[in-house]
């Protein structure tokens, strides 16, 4: 019965226990993932205003990605953000940020061999306090880098599927049952990535550097949260993140 290793000693995810290795077997049964439709949560609930989104880089590294969930990652960034004295992404006005309470969205992510789904509440941001004239009252919601815009699925999770299809030993389908993917959405984060990886080393160095050993690099980096700010600022959507989707903002300097 043909099986796929997954070579988690190079992916920093928190390693199985020495001398384990998880495996992909066919007629493995569905994840919770497989078994009902994950709702794509907007990231920029509706209301009357117009909204955009934060993106917060300041969260990823080797050592948080060894140690820590998705969802502890997403907590700990969220809690750490300081809005005071910022900038809104929209106007540009100073201090004109205030809390506007929060919404819940899907997150989808993968460590020690596991599919875990939870339900977080990125915080929002309104630029239009009480008592000033000159917010643009727009609200934003603050998206921590372990998120990628539009997608239920956190940037590990998305890494960790192209990691098991780059180094199969096994049918592509058999991958996406384990991890409780479209074999369409796989192609799709493929095709991306190979976009993205073009874009943030240039197209003459992407050549050399074959796929596997790009996300690899990402995921051993100490500062991947400078990486993914880069390519952010540099092209204005999100690594990942489906360019065809509305614009994200950042928080200016």
């Amino acid at each position: 019965m043909a099986t796929l290793s997954l070579s988690l000693s190079l992916l920093l995810f928190s390693r199985p226990p020495e001398g384990k290795t998880i495996y992909i077997k066919k007629g493995k049964n569905p994840t919770p993932a497989q078994r009902r439709s994950i709702p794509l949560i907007k990231d920029c609930p509706g209301r009357t205003t117009s909204s955009s989104m934060i993106r917060y880089f300041v969260e990823l590294c080797k050592k948080k990605l060894e140690s820590l969930s998705d969802e502890t990652i997403f907590h700990d960034s969220t809690s750490g953000f300081n809005y005071y004295g910022k900038k809104c992404p929209n106007c540009g006005a100073t201090g004109t940020l205030t809390p506007y309470g929060d919404y819940p969205r899907y997150l989808i992510s993968f460590k020690c061999g596991k599919i875990i789904e939870s339900l977080v509440k990125p915080l929002r941001f309104e630029c239009n306090p009480s008592g000033t004239t000159h917010g643009c009252g727009t609200t934003h919601a603050l998206l921590p880098d372990i998120l990628v815009p539009y997608s239920p699925y956190s940037l590990r999770f998305m890494l960790t599927v192209l990691i098991a299809y780059f180094e199969r030993g096994t049918a592509v389908v058999e991958v996406c049952k384990y991890f409780g993917i479209a074999v369409s959405t796989l192609y799709i984060w493929k095709e991306r990535l190979l976009e993205h990886k073009a874009l943030l080393l240039g197209e003459l160095m992407s050549r050399k550097k074959p796929a596997l050993a790009f996300i690899h690099s990402l995921l051993g980096s100490d500062c991947l949260s400078d990486h993914l700010s880069d390519f952010f600022h540099r092209h204005d959507f999100s690594f990942m993140q489906d360019r065809l989707q509305v614009t994200t903002r950042s928080v200016p300097p």
